[in-house]
């Protein structure tokens, strides 16, 4: 519990709660206290799991509040644990209850390990998580409505049910206007700026057919053979490729995954783009890459790139059946 603790005040880094103190000692009521505290100043998705397993915390809290009574048969002043107090223990009972606690608290650290990830990313504000945010881009009208005088209505709406003020609306709002994922929810879409739609296609183009061509070789044996089409997309890549715009592509790949946020592309990009500057490397690199189209074409999905899949459709490859 100290450590999901600790942890839960570094995923925003806005949150103390912990006592130096008391972190140094077993008093499970008291860390459960600090913990109760840390989960509701951190986010409103925690108050179900709190919800479960406060009960049986608290109830094992009175049968064990130092921590040693399961541990050590006597305490520190030599006198046997639980001598005054539960003269019987049902193991079979006690054993289902522990489990089910101990799924919850399983419950508890997965959903401290998805925050942290969440948050991360930087996509929230004082009023509203990431998850909100989305959730509010999605109930918003379209960009273009917002003159009209129901946008207000809408807004007020909004604003009640989401217990936000109007100007903590707006910043939500502000927020939305700015990320590629969620522009789209209002009819915005932000374009990638480090390589066009038509080098995305060309790439994918090649890289289909030779993966196709050189079906059960290696994509090396494939290139040096001359037989195939990776030779032809290595000669590509380096002579019309930027390393920006190939830090471009694996960082859409990358963000393609399903354990990846859409705002990770730019650093992603910037990180490939720092690697190195041997633009043959960079190309032998991603020519290597045989599964890679998918992923790019996954990736633009997430980030919303409607005119580059729109684009790429348009030059006969197949987008539909990528998520």
């Amino acid at each position: 519990m100290k450590m999901q603790i600790r942890l839960i005040e570094r995923i925003k880094g806005q949150v103390t709660v912990s006592d130096p103190k008391l972190m140094r000692t077993h008093d499970l009521a008291a860390l459960w206290d600090m913990y109760a505290e840390a989960t509701n100043l951190c986010d409103p998705r925690y108050a179900e799991v709190v919800r479960l397993i406060e009960p049986a915390v608290r109830e094992f809290s009175m049968v064990d509040p130092t921590g040693e009574t399961f541990r050590y048969a006597y305490d520190n002043s030599n006198k046997k644990h639980l001598e005054n107090s539960v003269s019987l223990i049902n193991i079979e009972v006690f054993y289902s209850a522990f489990c089910r606690l101990s799924n919850g608290i399983k419950d508890a650290e997965g959903l401290t390990e998805l925050l942290s990830d969440e948050y991360r990313t930087g996509t929230y504000t004082r009023f509203a998580s990431r998850a909100v945010i989305e959730r509010i881009s999605k109930e918003l009208p379209k960009k273009s409505e917002w003159s009209a005088p129901a946008f207000r209505e809408i807004k007020n709406d909004i604003s009640k049910r989401y217990g936000v003020s109007l100007r903590g609306l707006s910043e939500i709002i502000d927020v939305i206007k700015s990320h590629r994922e969620f522009a789209a929810n209002i009819g915005d879409e932000i374009p990638l700026k480090d390589i066009s739609a038509e080098k995305i296609s060309r790439f994918l183009e090649l890289r289909i057919r030779a993966t196709a061509d050189s079906s059960g070789l290696g994509w090396r044996d494939a290139m040096l053979s001359g037989a195939g089409l990776d030779r032809d997309l290595y000669l590509l890549l380096r002579a019309e490729y930027s390393i920006r715009e190939m830090s471009a592509l694996l960082a859409l790949a990358d963000v393609g995954g399903r354990h990846c946020y859409s705002e990770e592309y730019d650093g992603l990009r910037e990180q490939y783009e720092n690697g190195g500057d041997d633009v043959s490397e960079f190309a032998i690199y991603l020519d290597g890459k045989s599964f890679i189209a998918p992923k790019i074409i996954s990736g633009l999905k997430k980030l919303k790139q409607k005119s580059a899949i729109d684009f790429i459709a348009r030059a006969g490859i197949d987008v539909s059946e990528v998520p």
